[in-house]
């Protein structure tokens, strides 16, 4: 629970309470009156990844006086795409609408890199972030690749 001012006031943790996300957008959108999934983020406490669900808390007479957030650890993402491999040399990694990176075998790159901003993924990561399907080349820290990619509609 988090009251008005983005400051955390109760948790499933103590380590939580007085955390402040105002500038979190997903607690901004909440607060502005509008259930949201929040984008890929770090947890400010635990410092792994996460998707927030948020959704305003109000009062009977439909004042906004706070913001309740589901966080949900995506960790699990690595566990399910660890040991996936495509041909001999090939992997698969997540990112999101941005490019930032939330899923890949190397866990260096998770919510540190951001793929659009990688000299010869600019083509692919545009296709990607439009939402199109399909299979492009690129080169990544120099090397040739083919990729194949497809959105998660559901989350964007």
């Amino acid at each position: 629970m988090v009251d008005e001012n983005g400051t955390l006031v109760a948790g499933t943790e103590k380590k939580y309470i007085g955390v402040n996300i105002k500038e979190r957008k997903y607690f901004q959108t909440a607060r502005s009156g509008k259930s949201n999934i929040g984008e890929a983020a770090l947890n400010k406490v635990t410092g792994k990844p996460f998707v927030s669900f948020a959704a305003p808390v109000r009062t009977t007479a439909g004042a906004i006086v706070g913001v309740i957030i589901y966080v949900y650890d995506i960790g699990f993402l690595n566990s399910l795409i660890a040991d996936e491999t495509i041909g001999e040399t090939g992997y698969t990694y997540i990112i999101d609408q941005t490019g930032l990176v939330i899923s890949h075998p190397n866990p260096k790159l998770i919510m540190k890199t951001n793929v659009s901003e990688s000299k010869g993924m600019e083509t692919f990561t545009q296709h990607m972030e439009d939402g199109k399907s399909g299979v492009d080349h690129y080169v990544f820290e120099g090397i040739a690749k083919t990729a194949g990619y497809a959105p998660i509609k559901v989350t964007g």
